[in-house]
């Protein structure tokens, strides 16, 4: 099984992708299945960083207690 990708807690506010890769993907729904059409990336809000890095180190603490 493969393993998840980490949350990128500053990644676009559209759809979380890492700025430094979001050029090189073509993002076509949002975390919530949302239609999007190519986009530009967008800095996250403060909440949506501090949503990220809370769900990010709940997921790390699940792969850490396999």
């Amino acid at each position: 099984m493969a393993e998840p990708a980490l949350i990128v807690p500053s990644g676009c506010r559209h759809c979380g992708v890492e700025e430094r890769t979001h050029y090189t993907r073509y993002a076509t729904t949002d975390e919530h299945g949302n239609p999007l059409p190519g986009h530009q990336y967008v800095q996250p809000t403060q909440e949506q960083i501090k949503a990220r890095m809370n769900a990010r180190a709940s997921q790390e603490e699940a792969t850490d207690g396999r």
